[in-house]
C-alpha cells in the first residue's frame, strides 16, 4: 500500500489535539516524584512496551525507512541514543534504576532490515513508501529528509484493534542539513520516550518570555492570514492573536510559531502534565536562536540574539520590568536531572 506523508515543522502535534477531550488522571505517578513534561499520562500514549524474549526489558525497535536514511543518520542517531544511557548510568540494570533499551530491528537471519521495500522522496519534504509486512507496524521509523527542519511523534501509540495498527505511526524525520546534530536528535529521542517541550507548559510565561513576531517567516504567515477570504470576518488583532495562540491556525498558515504555543488551554494542545518544577536545563528546552528569523540571529553582533535577548523569540525573564529584556537561553545538550528523573519513574527498573 502507498502512502502519502507531510513534513511540516509543527505537524507532529497535530494528530494529538483530540487528546485534551479526554480528562487527565495522574494519580499512578504522583508519588514517583518524577520531573519532566510528558504526554504519557494523557491515557492516548504509553511507554514502549517489555518485549517477550526481550528480557523484560522496555525496547525501543525502530529500523531505518531506506539505505540512504541508514547511511546518513546511523552515526549521529547511535551517537546521541548512547548519550541518554551514559546520561543515565550505563544500561539497563537495577544500579542505574532503569528499564530502556533502543534496538534497531534485524531480518530473520540476523540480516539488515529497512522498514520499507520501496521509498521515494517527493517535493517539499513528502515521500511515498511500501512498508515491509516483515516489518511489525509499531517499530519506530527512521527517515532522512532534506530540510533543515525535524519532528517526531510522542510517546508510544498502543493499537487497541487493527484499525489502529498502523504503520509508520512512530516516526522520526531527521536531518543532518543543519549542524549541530546530535543534540538535536537527544532533544528528538526525548519525544520518542514521551516528553514533550519543557517551554510548552501551560505555566511558561511564569518562567519565559515569548516574542512571536521574532519567529522566522511571522509577517509572511501573517499575510495569509489576513488575505485569507475565510477570515473576512475576523478583525486583525484576532487573527495575529490566533497565529501566536492556536496551533491548529498557525499550522494552517504554515508557521513555524506552531511549535511554540503553549499548552495552556485544551483548544491549542494536548492533555500533558508537568511534574515538578520548571527545568530550564532539560534538553527539551529550545535556546534562545531556534526558530527566530535569520535576520535577527548572530553569535557575534551585540545587536541581534542571543546577545540582545530583546531580539530573541523566547528567553528566560530577567529582573526588569515585566522581566524584560529577558536572558537568552542557551543549548541544552545532555539530559538534565529532571529529564533522567523522567526516564527512570515511567522506565523503571523491573
Amino acid at each position: 500500500m502507498h502512502l502519502l506523508a507531510f513534513l511540516l515543522t509543527a505537524l507532529s502535534f497535530v494528530p494529538h489535539v483530540l487528546a485534551a477531550l479526554v480528562g487527565l488522571n495522574t494519580s499512578e505517578h504522583d508519588s514517583l516524584g518524577a520531573r519532566g513534561y510528558e504526554v504519557i499520562t494523557n491515557r492516548f500514549r504509553t511507554t514502549w512496551p517489555v518485549l517477550p524474549g526481550q528480557g523484560g526489558r522496555n525496547v525501543v525497535r525502530y529500523c531505518y525507512v531506506d539505505a540512504l536514511s541508514k547511511g546518513r543518520l546511523q552515526s549521529n542517531l547511535e551517537r546521541a541514543m548512547q548519550v541518554w544511557i551514559n546520561a543515565l548510568g550505563g544500561p539497563a540494570s537495577a544500579a542505574t534504576g532503569h528499564n530502556l533499551v533502543f534496538a534497531e530491528i534485524q531480518g530473520q537471519q540476523g540480516q539488515q532490515k529497512f522498514c520499507c521495500t520501496s521509498y521515494t522522496r517527493l517535493p517539499g519534504s513528502q515521500y511515498r513508501y511500501v512498508w515491509d509486512p516483515e516489518v511489525q507496524h509499531d517499530v519506530l521509523a527512521i527517515h532522512w529528509l532534506n530540510s533543515r527542519d525535524q519532528s517526531t511523534t510522542l510517546g508510544y501509540l498502543p493499537a487497541s484493534n487493527p484499525i489502529d495498527d498502523v504503520h509508520n505511526r512512530h516516526h522520526m524525520h531527521l536531518s543532518d542539513i543543519a549542524p549541530p546534530h546530535i543534540y538535536k536528535i537527544v532533544h528528538e529521542l526525548g519525544h520518542v520516550l514521551g516528553l514533550d517541550h519543557e517551554f510548552q507548559r501551560p505555566d511558561r510565561d511564569q518562567y519565559l518570555i515569548y516574542r512571536c513576531e521574532k519567529v522566522r517567516d511571522f509577517w509572511p504567515s501573517l499575510n495569509r492570514a489576513l488575505d485569507d477570504p475565510a477570515n473576512q470576518f475576523i478583525q486583525d488583532w484576532e487573527i495575529r492573536y490566533k497565529l501566536c495562540n492556536e496551533i491548529l491556525f498557525a499550522v494552517r498558515y504554515d508557521f513555524a510559531g506552531a511549535a511554540f504555543i503553549d499548552n495552556a488551554g485544551t483548544q491549542s494542545r494536548y492533555n500533558s502534565h508537568p511534574f515538578g518544577a520548571f527545568d530550564a536545563q532539560s534538553v527539551m528546552m529550545y535556546d534562545s536562536t531556534a526558530g527566530v528569523d535569520d535576520a535577527l540571529t548572530s553569535m557575534y553582533d551585540p545587536t541581534k540574539c542571543p546577545q540582545n535577548p530583546a531580539e530573541c523569540a523566547m528567553v528566560k525573564r530577567g529582573n526588569g520590568p515585566n522581566g524584560e529584556p529577558g536572558v537568552s537561553l542557551t543549548r541544552n545538550f545532555i539530559p538534565s536531572a529532571g529529564d533522567l528523573d523522567f526516564v527512570r519513574a515511567f522506565y523503571p527498573w523491573a
